[in-house]
């Protein structure tokens, strides 16, 4: 049973290196404007979404740690467990992989200079 811990903290260990690679630093300042109630940018609105992945994935991983905690304290290995660690990385990996295309789609559309505040004044 202690190989079903080590295979959880090592998919644990895993699931947080792929969020650092495809996801980045999440930017709390970006996200905190999408609820300040201001103009909200497609880069902010990107960054909030960031943070709620965030908080998913490192969810997911305790949630994995305690299915592995629990396995290795228990001499019974359900079958749902296996497949249900699988359900949940591929779901989580489909999640990544899209906010990772968002972030490159809206840095192939964001503009260079200035700001969504500078052109309203301008516009009005």
């Amino acid at each position: 049973m202690i190989r079903s811990f080590v295979l959880g903290v090592l998919l644990s260990a895993l699931l947080i290196a792929i969020g650092v690679v495809a996801l980045g630093k999440p930017n709390l300042p970006a996200a905190g404007a999408v609820f300040s109630g201001g103009f909200v940018t497609t880069g902010d609105a990107i960054a909030a979404v960031e943070v709620v992945a965030w908080l998913v994935l490192v969810a997911a991983a305790i949630f994995v740690l305690a299915l592995s905690m629990r396995a290795a304290a228990t001499t019974t290995v359900l079958t749902y467990r296996r497949w249900s660690r699988g359900v949940l990385f591929l779901v989580l990996g489909i999640c990544i992989l899209g906010i990772g295309m968002a972030r490159v789609h809206e840095a192939a559309t964001t503009g260079c200079c200035g700001n969504i505040v500078e052109a309203t004044n301008l516009a009005g």
